[in-house]
């Protein structure tokens, strides 16, 4: 039953992976990985066993096939008993905050008690398609049953059809109007009248403020152990940016 009046929602703890460049410290490392790990780390700072946990939901916009639920996936892979129910939520630039409001809301409604939100991403894993000629040329091969059909399969295949296409590029690109992020933001610095300049002076404030808090968020996150090196601290926030390099 839902209760008549909402439940107060508490934010208990809140923990994270340092941020890094696409391609780099982290870009071996599959999603579930670092998803698995941070939850790991959570529970270890809450000192919770994870019986305590009822649900664990993520956010994530590019989907993997060996990984379609990552919150379920992640958190088995975190030690999580199988009892405790996991889902993935998706909404573009914003998946992580998605779950925390599916979490509150639960919560609210009475169907749970303690659940975990948040959300992964990797930019770096994510991997190019076949253009759909060549696609089906494959499937068409795989499921031939003899030589000669194999053969006339690969046979079949024209230059033209070798093709691929970035997943982050085609994700990354709205396929109502055609438009990238990029363009996007372009349309929309036209519309709402706001200059080059200002966009730069906005860019350089946000850049200032994370060295500025560099203290206050490393509390937030914990030190990533790689193969070859220990990333303990976000890697993008640049000191001494200047109007001069960013109008270059």
């Amino acid at each position: 039953m839902v209760p008549e009046s909402p439940r107060k929602v508490f934010v208990v703890e809140g923990l994270r992976t340092p941020f890094v460049k696409s391609g780099k410290e982290f870009a071996e490392l599959h999603p579930v990985t670092l998803a698995s790990c941070n939850l790991k780390e959570l529970l270890y700072k809450l000192e919770f066993k994870g019986t305590e946990i009822e649900e664990v939901i993520l956010g994530n916009g590019f989907t993997l096939p060996d990984s379609s639920n990552i919150a379920r996936v992640s958190a088995l892979r975190a030690g999580l008993p199988q009892h405790i129910s996991a889902v993935t939520t998706l909404r573009n630039c914003a998946s992580s905050l998605e779950s925390f409001v599916v979490g509150a809301g639960k919560i609210q409604a009475g169907l749970y008690d303690s659940v975990i939100t948040g959300g992964v991403e990797s930019m770096s894993y994510t991997p190019f398609l076949l253009a759909m000629p060549l696609s089906r040329r494959i499937q068409s091969f795989a499921i031939s049953k003899t030589f000669k059909q194999k053969l006339k399969s690969v046979l079949s295949v024209k230059i033209s059809e070798l093709q691929f296409t970035s997943s982050l590029l085609k994700g990354l690109t709205d396929p109502w109007t055609g438009y990238s992020m990029g363009e996007t933001a372009e349309l929309l610095a036209g519309e709402f009248n706001i200059s080059r300049e200002a966009q730069d002076e906005f860019a350089i404030s946000s850049h200032q403020k994370a060295c500025a808090g560099k203290q206050n968020l490393k509390e937030e996150m914990f030190s990533f152990w790689t193969e070859s090196q220990v990333v303990d601290q976000d890697k993008g926030p640049k000191k001494n940016l200047s109007l001069q390099r960013l109008s270059k």
